[in-house]
């Protein structure tokens, strides 16, 4: 499951978003990079640090620039960034990668990364705990995306 034509991390310093679950089935690894600096183009985007402790403010509503300062809204580097996907379809077992945007949408009842399988077009979510997950129904013939 590790060969992949996605540009790997080198470290998780690297990444503002990392999961590696399973999905009945099937496997997916997604990762998403820390965007660059629009300003500087040097460095990565990161949440804050605090100068007391030294630690990273997790819940700021903001990413810096640790070389020029340059600040920006969270949900304007979350419309930027992209989640890479490695997987192996629950429904026919095709090992594939594929990208799409960094917005999780309601699947279940449960907030998720939605995506497509290129082989069945079935879609495979990636989200924390789901109980119904293994009845999930498939679709009989789903379509392909019109091109």
């Amino acid at each position: 499951m590790e060969e992949t034509t996605l540009k790997q991390p080198q470290s998780m310093d690297e990444l503002m978003y990392f999961s590696r679950r399973t999905v009945m089935d099937g496997r997916v690894v997604a990762w998403v990079f820390k965007p660059q600096c629009p300003e500087c183009g040097d460095d990565r985007l990161e949440k804050p640090t605090n100068p007391k402790t030294g630690k990273k403010k997790t819940r700021s509503s903001k990413f810096v620039c640790e070389t020029c300062g340059y600040e920006e809204k969270k949900k304007k580097t979350e419309e930027r960034a992209t989640v890479n996907i490695h997987y192996i379809c629950p429904h026919c077992e095709h090992e594939g990668d594929t990208t799409t945007k960094y917005d999780r949408r309601t699947y279940l009842g449960k907030k998720a990364f939605v995506f497509k399988c290129d082989e069945c077009w079935q879609e495979i979510p990636i989200t924390k705990r789901v109980k119904r997950l293994d009845r999930l129904k498939t679709k009989k013939n789903p379509k392909p995306p019109k091109e």
